[in-house]
């Protein structure tokens, strides 16, 4: 009895420590990527020689008062094409990482929302059987918070990847506002924004659905449903 204790016990340790690891490989790669996209932002800020300062905040109005830039130099349409050439390398990235991790990130929300399902079941169900101690409760609600605070942070991490090709949207439509009607740099900065929109590097679950700020959001709402039930037939033998 005390050895197949002993073997539970490790067991449930070495999977703590792989999720913990998993989520914390994840959390750094999904930044690493956020910031190659943050430095896309300003590789094309600098290449019109603009203000940075003016651009690089994240104001969402398109209906900033800027300068006109008139001074061109002959290597900003190349600096442009670049920038292309840049995202494309990044958005393959994403797609290399979403062929690593999506299945990860998938297993990951999965066993996040089962272990905080199990846990508000334990707490309920051993507290109506008058057996609940200290030490079961905080086990679980431990474990839970655990789960909750590692998915939040994966999830945040991909959702600032997400938002930040948003930016880089925004950025460019506010910058061709700024170049002159008919130039080649305008219409560039332009195919850069179309093809960030249609390409729109994101994390998927597997292909299952995007991770982003909205995922945690779905989680929490379908852990209150299922809170709402088991608290309306929680004398049914679960």
């Amino acid at each position: 009895m005390i050895y197949r204790n002993s073997q539970l016990l490790l067991s449930r340790t070495f999977f703590f420590y792989y999720t913990f690891l998993t989520a914390t490989v994840i959390y750094n790669m999904a930044l690493s990527l956020r910031n190659c996209l943050v430095g896309l932002k300003i590789y094309i800020v600098k290449s019109l020689g603009v203000e940075s300062s003016v651009f690089l905040s994240e104001t969402k109005s398109l209906r900033t008062i800027m300068t006109p830039i008139s001074v061109i130099g002959e290597e900003t349409f190349w600096k442009l094409l670049e920038a292309s050439k840049i995202f494309n390398i990044i958005f393959e990235c994403v797609e290399i990482f979403n062929d690593i991790f999506g299945v990860l990130i998938l297993f990951f929300n999965v066993v996040t929302v089962l272990i905080i399902l199990v846990s508000l079941n334990t707490l309920l169900i051993t507290g109506e059987m008058e057996q609940l101690t200290v030490e079961v409760a905080i086990d679980s609600i431990s474990v839970c918070l655990m789960f909750i605070i590692w998915n939040s942070f994966v999830t945040s991490a991909c959702g600032l990847l997400k938002r930040e090709s948003v930016t880089i949207i925004t950025l460019c439509c506010k910058l061709q506002h700024a170049l002159p009607h008919g130039s080649k740099e305008r219409q560039e900065i332009l195919n850069l924004a179309r093809q960030i929109n249609r390409k729109s590097p994101r994390v998927t679950a597997a292909g299952f659905c995007d991770v982003d700020f909205s995922l945690i959001f779905s989680i929490f709402s379908c852990v209150g449903t299922y809170i709402v039930v088991l608290i309306q037939f929680s004398h049914i033998d679960f």
